[in-house]
């Protein structure tokens, strides 16, 4: 939501994120596997909550999202399990989204 199509990657404040008022975060920091992408927003875990996401998930960008190739597909296929876990039930074999607990309200 806060990118622009054909265009570089930004960095974005905290405040244009809340603005966003995104209903789902997926995090996915270049070059980390899911588990360690989980663990850098873990310490992010204030400034995600403030987002007010319904749930905020951490991926595996650079196996799913940021190369050329075949699973790009399967980053479409994890993108659309997240979006839409009533119908998308299961994500692609070996793609994880874990979620992070962020509180009472953020489920």
């Amino acid at each position: 939501m806060l990118g622009l199509p054909g265009e570089p990657s930004q960095v974005s404040s905290w405040d244009a994120a809340v603005e966003a008022e995104a209903e789902v975060a997926v995090v996915m920091p270049c070059g980390y596997d899911a588990p360690r992408a989980h663990a850098e927003a873990t310490v992010y875990a204030s400034e995600l909550a403030s987002l007010g996401a319904a749930r905020v998930v951490a991926v595996n960008a650079s196996a799913y999202f940021s190369r050329p190739g075949p699973r790009l597909i399967d980053g479409a296929e994890l993108l659309a399990h997240i979006l839409h876990p009533e119908r998308v039930p299961a994500p692609p074999a070996d793609a994880a989204a874990l979620p992070l607990e962020l509180g009472a309200t953020h489920a």
